[in-house]
């Protein structure tokens, strides 16, 4: 295939060269460039220059509408899924082969988004809809008994993002909402989950997401409908929230 791309393009190339050097001046530049366009194409598309990579392995989800998401945990055994069928799924995941361990509902509208917390918390997931819905998920036995540990229902409008931060900052979720705000839920000792928000984009927020805790510092980055990223720092209940830089496309 890549010997017939370029042969395809030398070709294309030596055709513009001949034509351009028949023609009047006034047009005879034109051909060469076409050649050459000629030859760039047939060199990626019949050269190999753009390689169509399959799939290892597919697989049969049962969700009922489209997918939205698709996150491995962190030692890719497990897979869930969220679908515009209002539900997310877990699958175990042993080499080549997907088995359901679990369908997860709650939500009354799409599922945009599922993010695994670190596994030194369980296996915890989280999930945000365009019900304005963030539900966060724990699996109680082994073997795909899961429950709801916390419903987060503070946005009034669809939450399109979620991201867990680093663990060395305990288990801390980021929520980005089309209502223009950013809410962040803390777990306690006790068990119980805090929150706190900000105003971010007025427009809606679309994307979130935490910086490595290599840095030391809580660092977080919004995209909104305005065109603009935002950095943040310090960001925590009982800690200012600071915008650190925007840039604008």
């Amino acid at each position: 295939r890549r010997l017939l791309g370029l042969g395809a393009a030398a070709l294309g190339l030596g055709f513009g060269l001949r034509s351009g050097s028949s023609l009047s001046s006034s047009s005879a530049w034109k051909l060469p460039l076409l050649g050459a366009a000629a030859a760039v194409l047939s060199f990626f598309f019949l050269g190999g220059g753009i390689t169509m990579a399959a799939p290892v392995v597919s697989v049969d989800t049962a969700h009922e509408d489209m997918i939205h998401s698709a996150e491995l945990d962190y030692y890719s055994r497990l897979l869930a899924t969220a679908s515009s069928d209002r539900t997310v799924r877990v699958f175990d995941v042993a080499g080549d082969v997907y088995t359901p361990r679990a369908t997860l509902t709650g939500h009354e509208g799409p599922v945009w988004q599922v993010a695994w917390a670190h596994p030194k918390f369980g296996n915890v997931l989280a999930s945000c809809s365009y019900d304005g819905a963030v539900l966060i998920f724990r699996e109680t036995a082994p073997g795909g008994q899961w429950q709801t540990i916390h419903a987060h229902r503070f946005h009034e409008s669809s939450v399109n993002s979620i991201s867990f931060a680093p663990h060395d900052f305990g288990l801390l979720l980021a929520c980005a909402s089309a209502d223009g705000k950013v809410s962040i839920l803390e777990h306690r000792p006790d068990d119980s989950w805090a929150a706190t928000h900000f105003q971010d984009s007025p427009l809606g927020v679309n994307a979130v997401s935490w910086a490595p805790a290599s840095s030391g510092q809580k660092r977080l980055v919004t995209g909104g409908c305005d065109n603009t990223v935002r950095a943040y720092l310090g960001l925590g209940l009982g800690l200012r929230v600071k915008v650190g830089v925007m840039v604008r496309g």
